[in-house]
């Protein structure tokens, strides 16, 4: 395996098991809290890690070439904004003391995160054997 793919897989394993521990720990007890938002925010380095290597590994482009590439690039693209989203939605709230977006929030957290964990099964199932 390339070394950017590594890093690129790396990265995305990372910011999987770091939104999973924000997202459902904030889904578990029906509020955002700082801890959780942290874990989102820092998952969200990771994912740029991820996808920056995974970038590299692909020439340096996004992949718009066929159908299948442009929609997983650009649903990849929304995943990764919808959590850098809750993260900073999260962060203003927790910051601002809004309790009711923090527990509205545990619960929307949920579509970017369901979203993201689908391109990353399928991005782990349609790569190119090493």
């Amino acid at each position: 395996m390339k070394p950017e793919t590594m890093v690129g897989v790396l990265g995305m394993i990372v910011a999987l098991v770091l939104y999973s521990i924000g997202v459902w720990g904030a889904y578990r007890s029906k509020k955002f809290s700082q801890r959780n938002v942290m874990f989102v925010l820092v998952g969200v380095v990771f994912d740029v890690i991820g996808t920056g290597g995974m970038f590299v590994a692909a020439g340096n482009k996004f992949l718009f070439d066929t159908t299948f590439n442009i929609v997983h690039t650009s649903a990849a693209l929304l995943a990764l904004f919808g959590m850098l989203a809750v993260g900073i939605v999260g962060l203003w709230a927790v910051q601002k003391n809004k309790d009711e977006l923090l527990a509205a929030l545990s619960r929307w957290a949920l579509a970017p995160w369901t979203l993201w964990v689908i391109i990353f099964v399928w991005g782990m199932l349609q790569r190119p054997k090493a």
